[in-house]
C-alpha cells in the first residue's frame, strides 16, 4: 500500500517547482540592455558680433577643422624647439581643451604643450611684428583671402585656437599632436566668437 505524502512534502515539492521555474524564466529572459546615458551638449550663448565677410569664411573652414579634429584647444603660443627624432614642434603654454562630447571648456593647465606640424606649417608671428602690423594685415591674419592654400598663422604671446590630431607611430606605438588648423584669438578675428557661432550652428540654433 502507497504512502500519502504528508503536508510538508507537498510543500517542498511545491517550492522545488517554483524555482524550477523561476530558474527556467531567468534563463529564457533576455539580458536587459540598458541605454547609455545622454550626454547634454552646452550650446553657448549667442555673442555679441557683427558678422563680416571673412568671419563667415572662418566660421565655415572651423566646421571642417571641426569634424577632422580629434581636439581643440585653446592656448598661448610661446616658441618653437627642434627634436632630433620628433622634428619641429610648437609649444602652447596656458592652455583649455575643448571637449567634443560636452561642448565644455577644461580649467587652465599651465603645463607645455607640444604639437608638431606635419601637413601643416604656419608663419609665426612675433608680438613686436604684430603690433606694427596695419589694420589690414591684421584682418588677414584672421583669414587670407589670397588666391590658392589659406596661410595658417600662429601669433605669438596671445591665444590661438587650434585644431588637433592625433597621430599615432605604429613602430613604438607612441602617438603626437599634429597641427590642423589655428586663427589667433585677435579683436581682429574674434575666433572664439566665430567658433561659437559654429556651434552654434552645429545645433540648429540662431546665431
Amino acid at each position: 500500500m502507497m504512502k500519502r505524502p504528508d503536508s510538508r512534502t507537498l510543500r517542498l515539492s511545491g517550492l522545488l517547482v517554483c524555482a524550477g521555474l523561476t530558474l527556467v524564466n531567468c534563463a529564457s529572459r533576455p539580458p536587459e540592455v540598458r541605454p547609455e546615458p545622454e550626454i547634454k551638449v552646452a550650446v553657448p550663448a549667442a555673442p555679441r558680433i557683427a558678422l563680416k565677410t571673412y568671419h563667415r569664411s572662418m566660421k565655415d573652414e572651423m566646421a571642417k577643422s571641426f569634424e577632422k579634429a580629434d581636439e581643440i584647444v585653446i592656448g598661448v603660443y610661446t616658441g618653437t624647439y627642434t627634436d632630433g627624432q620628433e622634428g619641429r614642434a610648437y609649444l602652447f603654454d596656458q592652455f583649455r581643451v575643448f571637449n567634443k562630447d560636452s561642448w565644455i571648456w577644461s580649467p587652465e593647465m599651465t603645463a607645455l604643450l607640444p604639437v608638431l606640424f606635419q601637413d601643416v606649417k604656419p608663419e609665426i608671428i612675433t608680438g613686436p611684428e604684430f603690433k606694427s602690423l596695419s589694420a589690414l594685415d591684421k584682418t588677414g591674419i584672421c583669414w587670407d583671402d589670397y588666391e590658392g592654400p589659406r596661410i595658417i598663422f600662429l601669433v605669438e604671446g596671445i591665444p590661438n585656437l587650434i585644431f588637433l590630431r592625433q597621430v599615432l607611430d605604429e613602430s613604438d606605438t607612441t602617438s603626437h599632436r599634429s597641427l590642423v588648423d589655428s586663427y589667433p584669438l585677435t579683436k581682429e578675428c574674434r575666433a572664439k566668437d566665430v567658433f561659437d557661432l559654429m556651434l552654434r550652428e552645429r545645433a540648429g540654433l540662431p546665431p
